[in-house]
């Protein structure tokens, strides 16, 4: 497996995908090659990264390039959203984001801009994703939903 990671990406987030990625200029952070097409994905380091990428329109500015690149775009939330007692999140910006807030950042990802979302609480499971992605666009055929059992009128 060998996909594209941006030369922008950290290079402690390169360290980790030194034996599986090339690296080369692009406007996301992360493009896979697969059977089934191009996939883009920006990783996006919560909570800070996510909210600033949102807040300066850096964030719009990836999801049009992700889109002119591949078939499948997804956002990959890395790290964990920590939230005080009175639901306000825990981070060095401004403005207070309440867990409502990305819980509504996240639907109009995935509802009005179509991405797909991904989350990985560690760099483990972020290089785990990735290799998982790879290899599921890479199978054509996913078959398991179909092939569970119908619901039966007795089971309600």
């Amino acid at each position: 497996m060998t996909f594209i990671i941006t030369t922008n990406e950290p290079g402690e987030i390169k360290d980790l995908f030194k034996d599986l990625a090339v690296e080369s200029p692009m406007g996301f952070d992360m493009l896979l090659m697969t059977k089934a097409g191009n996939v883009a994905i920006e990783r996006k380091a919560v909570p800070n990264d996510l909210i600033s990428s949102t807040t300066d329109g850096r964030l719009a500015r990836e999801l049009v390039a992700m889109r002119e690149e591949s078939e499948f775009q997804i956002v990959l939330l890395h790290g964990d959203f920590l939230y005080r007692r009175d639901d306000t999140l825990v981070s060095w910006g401004r403005k207070a984001w309440t867990r409502k807030g990305i819980r509504n950042l996240v639907r109009t990802l995935r509802y009005y801009e179509g991405v797909y979302i991904e989350t990985a609480d560690s760099d483990k499971e972020l290089v785990e994703i990735v290799v998982e992605l790879q290899k599921y666009f890479d199978d054509l055929k996913h078959l398991s939903f179909r092939r569970r059992p119908r619901m039966e009128a007795n089971w309600l």
